[in-house]
């Protein structure tokens, strides 16, 4: 478990009230992985959302051929892994450390339930991921095109 002091800087949880903070933090917990190692990796089960606290992790997909492409850096206060509250919930990209990370890790049935008992709680969440979801879109859209030339 971490204190809502832990969440209440992260750009991602602005529009949540402490009370609200309070019960995300029941469900989450601080996680430290090394530069290098990868947090998720593309096509496993997706079974948490994660939150950068500090440093910064690398979003890549593989294309055909094996060729490898960065898509995004996430840094502290942002998400990544929102395929752990969206069906079938895959990893559609690898997420690997740039540097020694800590990340804030929720589980994604403890999150469903709390969506189910804080429609507030998913709409800032889902809200997020969306503006989130579609900076990632553009970017991936840039990077293929430049690529294909």
């Amino acid at each position: 478990m971490v204190g809502v002091e832990t969440l209440q800087p992260l750009q991602c949880f602005d529009g949540l009230s402490a009370d609200q903070l309070a019960r995300l933090c029941d469900i989450a917990e601080e996680r430290h992985f090394q530069k290098g190692d990868y947090v998720q990796r593309e096509g496993s089960e997706c079974d948490a959302l994660h939150v950068v606290k500090e440093g910064r992790v690398l979003i890549e997909m593989t294309l055909p051929g094996n060729n490898v492409i960065s898509i995004h850096t996430v840094t502290p206060g942002d998400m990544f892994g929102w395929s752990a509250i969206v069906p079938p919930h895959k990893v559609t990209a690898a997420s690997r450390c740039l540097e020694d990370c800590v990340v804030i890790v929720l589980p994604s049935q403890a999150l469903l339930d709390l969506f189910q008992q804080d429609v507030g709680i998913k709409a800032e969440v889902f809200e997020f991921i969306a503006r989130t979801v579609g900076r990632r879109l553009t970017e991936t859209r840039e990077q293929v095109s430049y690529l294909l030339g």
